[in-house]
């Protein structure tokens, strides 16, 4: 079983400190969730919802948890910034520009991302037949959250979209969703 002790923790940068207290919270949210009213449908379940849980848990933990790593790792070989970097700066010609744009690029592929969630929940064969005001709904929103988020992270750093991706997930789907 892998345990981190203490004396690692201290050896561990920032940025991995600020990872393993992100997945933790994910794994604590997802186990919780299965625990919600909204979150299984009114049917005879294959488990316990604490068993239900504790898979749930364990999927965020590995896949969520070991791809992360993964990739923190390869951007770090790769001499990307890490996740707390005091020394980033995005000052230079063009730098502002070149955000942007990413920012937009990354809102859209994040809002087309919920596409496929939607078609499942609403069970739409194809996307056409995704309406056009829910398909707007789905764009705007998610791309404008986005926006906000890329804003956020040129004025704070990583843990501000964080959150902010954060506090939208538990008003729209935990305060509006339980409705």
């Amino acid at each position: 079983m892998f345990i981190i002790h203490l004396s690692t923790m201290k050896n561990l940068s920032i940025s991995y400190k600020i990872y393993i207290a992100l997945i933790i919270l994910l794994v604590i949210l997802a186990a919780g969730n299965v625990f919600l009213p909204q979150a299984l449908p009114e049917q005879e379940l294959p488990a316990s919802k604490p068993v239900l849980a504790l898979v749930n848990a364990a999927l965020m933990l590995v896949l969520y948890g070991g791809l992360g790593l993964l990739g923190l790792k390869l951007a770090q070989k790769l001499g990307f910034p890490n996740l707390w970097d005091e020394n980033v700066s995005l000052k230079g010609k063009w730098q502002n520009q070149i955000f942007w744009i990413a920012a937009i690029f990354s809102a859209l592929v994040f809002a087309l991302g919920h596409l496929p969630a939607v078609m499942i929940l609403f069970e739409f064969k194809t996307i056409a037949e995704i309406p056009a005001a829910l398909m707007s709904e789905i764009i705007l929103l998610n791309g404008i959250v986005s926006l906000f988020a890329a804003h956020y992270l040129k004025k704070y750093g990583f843990l501000a979209p964080v959150g902010i991706h954060f506090w939208t997930d538990i008003v729209w789907h935990v305060v509006w969703g339980a409705r």
